[in-house]
C-alpha cells in the first residue's frame, strides 16, 4: 500500500490535475486502432490506467486494422471526431494503395505503438513510440562496426540497404539470387562473411531466408522482427533453427519502467510492450493539453518509460538500442553481442 501511494504522488508531481477536473470538464475521446482483439485490450489497458490515475475522464473508441485490405483502419477512421488515437499497425509495408486518392490529413495526433504510419495515410502530428523499420536496421548498423571490414551480404532492396551505411554492403537482390550470391561469394571467398535479411514482412523474411539456405549458407544469418513471428516460423519449417535476429529494446527492460509494470501487475493488467506504450501516450497527450498551443510533432517528453525524445517528424531520436535474439527450435533465447572481433 505505501508503495501504491508513492507511486501515485510521483505521478502528480510530473503530472499535476488540472482544476476541477472530475466536473465540468469535457469527456478526452481517443481512437484505439488494433488488428486483433488482444492487441485492443492492451492498448486499452494502458490508457485506462493512466488516464485514471490523472483523474480525468476518458472515453474510447475502437476500429478494427483488418491488415489486409485495400486501406489501412487509420486511412477509414481518419475523420473521426476524437482527441488522439492510439494504433497498434499492421506488420510490414503499407498495405493500402497509395496515391489512388489524395489523403485527407489526419488531424488527432496519432501514436504509434510499434512500426510506421501506413502509405495510405496522412498525418500532422505522429508519435512513433518504438524505433521504425529504417531506425531498427540503422541500430544494427551500429552492432555492425566490430565487422565494418567484412563483407556484409544483405538479401535486400536499394531502399533496405540503404539503411546500412558505412558498412562494406553487398547487396544481393531476389532477382536470379543463386547467381548474384554465386559471384558475390567468389570475389569475396576468403573473408567471413555475414548475411542481413533486410525484410519488413514474414513472407518475405522467410522467402529471402530460405534463398540462402538452398544456396548453402548456414552460418550468420541476421534478420529483423519478422524472425520472431510465428508466420515466419511456420514458412521456414524446421530450417528456422538458428536463425538470429535483432530487435528494438522492449521497455519492459528498462529499469524507468519496473514502477509502472509493478503498478500494473498490482491492479492486474499486463504490461506487455503495447501495454506500456499505450501508458506513456496517454502521459504524453496529457503533457500536450497543458499546453495552450495546438499540438505539435516533436520535443522531450518524461514519461513512466523514461525520457522519450521525438524528431519533428514523430521518430525517436533514441531509437537505435536493441538486442539479439536466437531460435533454438520452438524457443527464442538471447544472444549475446555476436559481432566482436
Amino acid at each position: 500500500m505505501k508503495r501504491k501511494l508513492l507511486l501515485f504522488a510521483a505521478f502528480f508531481i510530473a503530472f499535476p490535475t488540472f482544476p476541477g477536473r472530475t466536473e465540468g470538464v469535457r469527456t478526452v475521446e481517443a481512437l484505439v486502432i488494433a488488428g486483433d482483439s488482444a492487441a485492443k485490450e492492451r492498448l486499452s489497458a494502458g490508457l485506462t490506467q493512466v488516464f485514471a490515475e490523472a483523474r480525468m475522464k476518458l472515453s474510447l473508441s475502437f476500429a478494427k486494422d483488418l491488415c489486409d485490405g485495400e486501406y489501412s483502419a487509420l486511412h477509414r477512421n481518419r475523420k473521426e471526431d476524437v482527441d488522439f488515437i492510439v494504433v497498434s499497425p499492421c506488420k510490414g509495408p503499407a498495405y493500402g494503395k497509395k496515391g489512388e486518392e489524395p489523403p485527407e490529413q489526419v488531424e488527432a495526433p496519432v501514436f504509434l505503438t510499434s512500426g510506421d504510419l501506413p502509405a495510405d495515410v496522412s498525418a500532422d502530428v505522429v508519435f512513433r513510440l518504438d524505433p521504425s523499420f529504417g531506425e531498427t536496421l540503422r541500430g544494427l548498423a551500429e552492432k555492425l562496426a566490430a565487422a565494418a571490414d567484412d563483407p556484409v551480404f544483405v538479401v535486400a532492396n536499394g531502399e533496405e540497404a540503404a539503411f546500412l551505411k558505412g558498412l562494406n554492403v553487398v547487396s544481393v537482390p531476389s532477382e536470379n539470387f543463386n547467381k548474384n550470391l554465386a559471384k558475390a561469394l567468389q570475389r569475396h571467398k576468403n573473408k567471413r562473411k555475414i548475411h542481413i535479411v533486410a525484410a519488413r514482412t514474414p513472407a518475405d523474411a522467410a522467402k529471402r531466408f530460405l534463398l540462402l539456405r538452398e544456396a548453402g549458407v548456414e552460418g550468420d544469418i541476421f534478420g529483423l522482427q519478422p524472425f520472431e513471428t510465428k508466420e515466419f516460423s511456420k514458412a521456414v519449417g524446421d530450417k528456422t533453427d538458428g536463425a538470429r535476429f535483432y530487435v528494438p529494446e522492449s521497455p519492459r527492460f528498462s529499469l524507468d519502467a519496473a514502477p509502472l509494470m509493478a503498478e500494473l501487475r498490482c491492479d492486474g493488467q499486463n504490461t506487455e510492450d503495447e501495454t506500456l506504450y499505450a501508458y506513456a501516450a496517454g502521459q504524453i497527450y496529457v503533457k500536450m493539453m497543458k499546453k495552450a498551443d495546438a499540438p505539435s510533432g516533436g520535443g522531450t517528453f518524461k514519461t513512466a518509460l523514461g525520457v522519450m525524445r521525438f524528431r519533428a517528424d514523430g521518430r525517436r531520436t533514441d531509437g537505435g538500442r536493441g538486442r539479439f535474439f536466437v531460435r533454438r527450435g520452438e524457443k527464442i533465447e538471447i544472444l549475446p553481442q555476436p559481432f566482436d572481433k
